[in-house]
């Protein structure tokens, strides 16, 4: 996993980016250490099946197939995709995982690559 996350701050904007070039089953915990907003995700599933981004956005133990995501995407086969969030998503704590498989209590691998892009402030 290649995990990069990188800020940018003035009076005018402050923002933060988060770049996972491989997200897998396990989890990214608290990627950012602190609270924010998500304005945007890019989600790229190079993979041949469809796989589930799945986001944790409270403070607390995050535990493999056990903890219900707050936010899930569904991501076909191919495709990648850009979530915008005009109003934004609040979090404590930006935690997540892809799995091939809905169900909270998977922990099976995308089986291929997966990355994405957030953008919080």
């Amino acid at each position: 996993m290649a995990l990069k996350v990188a800020g940018y701050s003035s009076s005018a904007l402050s923002y933060k980016i988060v770049h996972q070039s491989a997200v897998t089953q396990t989890a990214d915990v608290d990627v950012l250490g602190t609270g924010g907003t998500m304005s945007s995700i890019d989600v790229h599933n190079a993979h041949s099946s469809t796989i589930y981004l799945k986001m944790f956005l409270s403070s607390g133990t995050y535990t493999a197939g056990a903890s219900e995501p707050d936010l899930m995407f569904r991501m076909p086969a191919s495709t990648q995709k850009r979530f915008d969030l005009p109003s934004g998503i609040s979090f404590n704590q930006l935690t997540f995982w892809t799995n091939s498989a809905a169900a909270t209590n998977s922990t099976a691998a995308p089986g291929g690559t997966v990355s994405i892009i957030i953008v919080s402030t």
